[in-house]
C-alpha cells in the first residue's frame, strides 16, 4: 500500500509541475500580447494630444475679465 502512495504523490507532483509550466507560459505569451498592445497603442494617443496642444498655440488668446 505504501509504494502506491508514494507512486500516487508522484504523480501528482509530476501533473503539478506540468500545470504551473504551461500556467506559466500562457501567461507569459498574455503579457507579450498585451505589452505590444499597448506599444501600438499609447504612442498614437500622444502624437494626437501633442497635435492638438500645437494647434491650440497657434489660436489667438482671448481676453478674460
Amino acid at each position: 500500500m505504501h509504494d502506491q502512495a508514494a507512486q500516487l504523490v508522484s504523480a501528482a507532483d509530476a501533473a503539478f509541475a506540468h500545470a504551473v509550466s504551461h500556467t506559466g507560459l500562457i501567461a507569459a505569451i498574455v503579457l507579450a500580447v498585451g505589452t505590444l498592445g499597448v506599444a501600438l497603442l499609447l504612442p498614437g494617443q500622444r502624437r494626437r494630444a501633442t497635435a492638438s496642444r500645437v494647434s491650440n498655440a497657434t489660436e489667438e488668446p482671448v481676453a478674460v475679465g
